[in-house]
């Protein structure tokens, strides 16, 4: 982790959220900004969140997207607690999932199977909502967490745990690596090495590329 974190340039001693799971708005991104804030405010933990995105083609169309998310990170007064990434290649998500703490996989709508997998093959605790593929793949209270879509407040309490109790939160990402191997018995074994992680899955154009600040929830 801590050399994932130096050539990424992330701060070594920070809790670090990793969102990945596209920017369009049912992806959940503000549900993440937003339980980042009551982090802070409500269990003090004070903790960096990153959300990374692939371009996919629409780098004009995402900006007003872009421009919502920060918007709503400057209103929530955590601005420099929030990084927007977009990926060159979808090999660097491999990466970002080392150096995290823990993965939000957040959307309030549809699946996100591909991201939770991912996670899971990087033995990263995941923090779910409870819908699509999320709920199939989270094994709650063992591989992390589901919650509620749209529940800021579920999640920074997750988060929390997860911030409290690190050795848990290990356990709980090497559980879901194994759960995960177990749900593609028969196949070849996946990890960090071998799996391409799309972390823009829900990033499609059958979606609106943005919502007006606060209509997304």
């Amino acid at each position: 982790m801590a050399t994932l974190r130096r050539r990424l340039g992330l701060a070594q001693d920070r809790f670090l959220i990793l969102h990945a799971a596209g920017l369009a708005p049912r992806a959940g991104a503000d549900t993440a900004i937003l339980g980042l804030a009551m982090l802070r405010t409500c269990w003090g933990v004070h903790a960096d969140l990153i959300v990374v995105y692939e371009d996919l083609g629409r780098a004009t169309a995402w900006k007003p997207q872009l421009n919502r998310l920060r918007t709503a990170a400057a209103d929530l007064g955590i601005t420099a607690q929030v990084r927007f990434t977009m990926l060159a290649a979808p090999a660097q998500m491999r990466a970002y999932h080392g150096a995290a703490n823990a993965v939000a996989v957040t959307p309030w709508y549809a699946s996100a199977c591909t991201t939770t997998a991912a996670a899971m093959a990087c033995a990263r605790p995941i923090i779910g909502t409870r819908v699509g593929g999320v709920e199939d793949m989270v094994v709650d209270g063992l591989t992390g967490y589901l919650i509620p879509p749209r529940d800021a407040e579920a999640l920074a309490a997750r988060l929390a745990a997860f911030h409290r109790q690190p050795a848990q939160a290990d356990a709980m990402g090497a559980a879901g690596r194994r759960h995960l191997r177990a749900r593609r018995s028969g196949q070849p074994q996946v990890g960090c090495e071998d799996i391409q992680a799309r972390p823009a899955a829900l990033d499609d154009d059958r979606q609106p590329a943005w919502l007006p600040y606060g209509e997304a929830g």
